[in-house]
């Protein structure tokens, strides 16, 4: 578009006072831009076309008629709606000429140019506010974006996305003088929210630029609301989430989409600051939090970096090695604590930047006065986006531990040590007795009382057997099963020249403790010595089978079986009268078992017992008082 040319006729009231101007020219340019035709202006005065002319145009222009010369400026044409560069200048007597171009566009940039110059300007001034709390930012953003907008109040919402709640941070003085509707205490949702909601179930800006009119925005509108004239509210975005609200209202021109765009971008770093300021407030508190941990503790906390430079000292620690904490920040451990930590740090160190965690002990000496000490310390790996970025460290004096640990070991071994050697002389002491009574023997005694002293031999060398593999076991407290009974076999075997084969097999990880495991050993010992005396073939040949077997752990099952002849009714280590019944009777009842016997095949007895649990020994003191009864196909005693 051209530059619109046109020439005019002053007119003059009785006292040569310019009223009014007469269109006596224009050219084809002048039609493109008022949309105005020739003929429906020349020889018409401005009043005549437009009532927008006012008195100050028509003065100046008359000026330039009666005096002559030119003027330049710029103006805001309200019937055309437009920024005009106005060039006036004198055209003859009483006559003037315009020359018009349209800088609608070019006043625009400079309008943006200038609202961001003042959006930046306030945002600085925002950011360098000496900010004392949340409220206090808020405030000063409400007031600036009021002032770049030219809005008359206005408020700042903080939105959860998440909760779907609103919480009012701010407004303006007008407009809590005025809305009688929110309430700073007050969380209000957003399906609870009025017109002023809007931004946020849209996702947009909403611009209501006359309320006097009807729109879907003004829905839910409460009584008591401010007085609204023209209403702009914008949504804040933080990573896609809308984190708040800010809107202002009854500004004197219209809104439109540039003070939207200035709000949106004046008001989006100040959440960010918000933001960055609650996260600092939470540094700050955990911080205050873990140092007044650290410094509570007796414990060395630090952390390092991935090179092993000490990054924070933390706790009263360095004190008590005559230390200054920050002294120690960028330095090394060795540097720190001396040599004797390089070794096991470095290794130490080699798996937590792998990624796992690590233990390690090392001795601190060297620092003054203070007694070398046994330091324990615990590193684990800080990350950073799954990487180890930095390692902290937890040490602590384990020096009273360890030498209640070695204390507790020697006292241990003391007491292991008294326990072999009690063992070893129980053993001893029946092994003389053993020993006494084959002295016995060897001075004459009769066939009878001869079997009866070398019995009580192999009884008592069962009972020995027992704390003989106990001081040897390592344990003191249990023995194997299977090796007690061989050992038992092995000696009656020895002591007898009888023609006869004793297997011993079963479950090699039974154990028992030594209160079960001489009961048993007795029994198995009178069983097994009733096979030898009263089972035997008349060839002299005998096999006897011992087993011994668990399904559970808990019950243990001990099976004598021999291929002899079977006994008489009345005979054999459970029939009523014998020192053997009376022995197995109070042995079996002592460890909570029970006794059946099967005939059919040879002689075969059942032991069962809990592996755990003995009680007392119960002997009757007349064998007469035994009430055994006859067993057959595997009845038990009672």
């Amino acid at each position: 578009m051209g530059e619109a040319l046109a020439v005019y006729e002053i007119i003059l009231d009785g006292q040569d006072h310019p009223i009014d101007y007469r269109f006596l020219a224009v050219n084809p340019a002048f039609t493109l831009m008022t949309g105005l035709q020739a003929s429906q202006v020349l020889g018409r005065t401005m009043r005549q076309i437009s009532s927008a002319g006012e008195a100050e145009e028509v003065e100046r222009y008359g000026r330039i008629a009666l005096r002559g010369g030119s003027e330049r400026f710029e103006s805001w044409s309200v019937g055309l709606a437009r920024w005009l560069d106005v060039n006036a200048f004198a055209a003859g007597p009483l006559r003037f000429a315009t020359i018009l171009v349209d800088i609608t566009e070019r006043k625009k940039t400079e309008d943006a140019l200038k609202a961001d110059e003042a959006r930046l300007q306030g945002l600085v001034r925002l950011l360098q506010h000496p900010v004392c709390s949340e409220q206090a930012l808020f405030d000063a953003a409400l007031a600036e974006a009021m002032s770049m907008t030219s809005s008359e109040c206005g408020c700042i919402f903080r939105y959860d996305e998440d909760l779907r709640e609103f919480a009012l941070h701010a407004r303006s003085g007008k407009a809590r003088a005025e809305c009688g509707v929110l309430d700073e205490r007050t969380l209000y949702r957003l399906e609870g929210t009025g017109f002023w909601g809007e931004a946020v179930r849209q996702r947009r800006a909403i611009v209501e630029n006359d309320f006097t009119l009807p729109s879907p925005n003004k829905k839910n509108l409460p009584g008591g609301h401010a007085g609204l004239v023209r209403f702009l509210s914008v949504p804040v975005f933080l990573s896609e989430k809308i984190v708040g609200v800010v809107g202002v209202a009854n500004k004197a021109e219209p809104y439109d989409k540039a003070d939207a765009r200035q709000l949106e971008l004046l008001i989006t770093p100040v959440f960010s600051q918000v933001e960055r300021i609650r996260a600092m407030g939470l540094v700050s508190e955990n911080e205050s939090r873990f140092r007044a941990m650290t410094t509570a503790m007796d414990d060395i906390v630090f952390t390092m970096d991935t090179s092993g430079i000490l990054t924070g000292v933390y706790g009263s620690w360095p004190e008590r090695f005559g230390l200054v904490g920050e002294s120690c920040i960028g330095k090394t451990l060795s540097e720190v604590f001396g040599p004797d930590v390089t070794e096991a740090h470095e290794a130490a160190s080699a798996r937590v930047l792998g990624g796992a965690g690590a233990t390690y002990e090392w001795t601190a000496s060297g620092f003054g006065e203070r007694e070398p000490c046994v330091m324990q310390t615990s590193l684990s790996p800080i990350r950073v986006d799954g990487k180890v970025s930095e390692i902290v460290a937890v040490g602590r004096d384990v020096t009273a531990h360890v030498k209640r640990e070695r204390r507790f070991e020697r006292l241990v071994n003391e007491k292991l040590a008294l326990i072999r050697e009690v063992q070893h002389r129980v053993k001893n002491n029946l092994q003389m007795i053993i020993s006494l009574m084959e002295l016995q023997a060897t001075f004459g005694s009769d066939g009878w009382n001869l079997a009866r002293i070398k019995l009580m031999q192999s009884r008592i060398y069962s009972i020995a057997s027992v704390h003989d593999l106990l001081g040897g076991s390592g344990s003191f407290d249990t023995i194997s099963l299977l090796e007690s009974l061989r050992n038992l076999v092995s000696f009656i075997q020895a002591h007898d020249d009888g023609s006869y084969d004793i297997d011993v097999s079963g479950d090699e990880r039974l154990f028992l403790t030594v209160d079960v495991a001489v009961p048993v050993s007795l029994i198995v010992h009178e069983l097994l010595v009733n096979c030898i005396g009263h089972a035997r073939k008349e060839n002299g040949l005998l096999s006897v089978n011992i087993s011994a077997v668990t399904e559970d752990g808990s019950v243990c099952e001990i099976r004598v079986v021999d291929d002899g002849d079977q006994l008489e009714a009345g005979s054999g280590p459970v029939s009523k009268g014998g020192m053997g019944s009376m022995l197995i009777k109070g042995l079996a009842e002592q460890i909570k078992g029970s006794v059946a016997v099967d005939r059919i095949k040879g002689y075969e007895v059942v032991l069962r017992f809990p592996v755990s649990g003995a009680g007392r020994p119960k002997y009757p003191s007349d064998p007469s008082e035994l009430e055994f009864v006859e067993f057959a196909n595997d009845q038990g005693i009672a």
